[in-house]
């Protein structure tokens, strides 16, 4: 019995609590040279890192070069001494936090080793019998390529011109075989964000027929007033699920801590298909210690904004053209082979990403220190 076999079964021993069988067909992975989509991230590092061992800087992935906060370090160092102890005392008391600032009940929350396990995890649960889960495209590939995995079929919505959702075209997409949507926000590769409202509403509208997931991994970077109020439909006890990471702004990406938000009933199904244990001590008290540090968070948010318009800048420069980013990247369309240009970066030690979507080039280029980003200006310099 293989890892599918035994998931269906698991389903149907749950009473169909997350999948309805269907007769949707199986779809192919998308494959696209250089982009990542088809690949799992380590992949994609592993094949940069094999080409060029000696990167001077790192703006492939999305990380925060500024953290853990110093009180994360601090909480890090100081609980090594209880490492020996499993972990679900500060387990308890992460999710009591999370719940007390958004405003929710434990109830209401399930941590997770970084957003990736609950991508996962939300696949396997509503996708281990097939169906189709509608998304926008592009977007970040993780949840969808996960139901594909388990036969489902990933049904891409392109973006509108602005880079934003097409909430319209997205409704008309779903049908009875949908088991999810998927919306990211701000979106990943683009950087790009939907609005607040138009977000708020097509949940609230499409939920009641088939669960919405939102992945928020950038959710902090975003101004307050471009941020959605998805905690009041939880709180309806609409089948909204929001994935949040500590991966980006709090500087965690080698930490793995993240979390989700739905109503109880969901988070009791999702339950059923996570593993436990998979958070350790040292990470869940640095993740209290930072969860509500303004301080840090601001200097992280200042920072970031200085990168990005040093990097605006650089492009310009260079006549460029770039998509305005709510994020610690920006995605940058070509009129050359994206792929040639990132491994001409990477021979001068700055490892950036490239895409290739249908007949057109992008690079997407993560956000790091300003010294970070004057070595890249160097070198994007050189080659551009």
């Amino acid at each position: 019995m293989d890892r599918r076999d035994w998931l269906k079964i698991s389903g149907l021993l749950a009473g169909g609590l997350c999948a309805m069988p269907v007769l949707g067909d199986p779809h192919l992975i998308l494959n696209i040279p250089g982009s990542g989509f088809g690949y799992f991230p380590s992949d994609v590092h592993n094949k940069i890192l094999s080409e060029n061992p000696e990167i001077r800087v790192r703006l492939m992935s999305n990380e925060n070069h500024y953290g853990p906060s110093e009180k994360a370090k601090k909480e890090i160092r100081e609980s090594i001494a209880t490492a020996y102890q499993y972990p679900w005392t500060y387990y308890r008391e992460f999710i009591e936090k999370i719940a007390d600032f958004e405003g929710l009940s434990a109830d209401h929350i399930i941590p997770s080793s970084g957003s990736s396990e609950l991508l996962s995890t939300i696949a396997a649960c509503f996708m281990s019998n097939g169906g189709e889960v509608v998304s926008a495209f592009p977007t970040f590939w993780s949840m969808p390529e996960h139901a594909v995995r388990f036969g489902a079929k990933w049904v891409k919505i392109p973006l509108r011109d602005d880079h934003s959702h097409d909430f319209t075209t997205m409704k008309k997409a779903i049908n009875l075989h949908t088991r999810l949507v998927y919306l990211v926000n701000p979106n990943n590769p683009t950087g790009t964000i939907s609005s607040a409202h138009e977000i708020e509403e097509f949940c609230r509208e499409v939920a009641p027929k088939v669960p919405v997931v939102v992945d928020e991994a950038y959710f902090d970077y975003l101004p307050a007033s471009d941020r959605p109020d998805l905690i009041s439909l939880i709180k309806e006890g609409l089948p909204v699920i929001v994935v949040r990471t500590f991966s980006k702004i709090y500087g965690f990406a080698g930490l793995r801590i993240g979390y989700c938000m739905a109503p109880p009933e969901m988070i009791k199904k999702l339950e059923l298909f996570k593993g436990s244990g998979t958070i350790t001590g040292p990470s869940i008290k640095a993740a209290i210690a930072t969860y509500e540090d303004q301080d840090f968070k601001s200097m992280v948010l200042r920072k970031n904004d200085e990168s990005k318009k040093f990097l605006y800048r650089t492009l310009e420069n260079k006549g460029y053209s770039y998509l305005p980013s709510y994020t610690n990247f920006v995605f940058v369309p070509l009129d050359k082979d994206g792929e040639d240009f990132r491994k001409k970066l990477l021979e001068k030690g700055v490892a950036i990403r490239a895409w290739e979507l249908g007949e057109q080039h992008y690079l997407r280029i993560s956000l790091g220190t300003l010294e970070d980003m004057k070595i890249f200006k160097q070198a994007f310099d050189y080659i551009a």
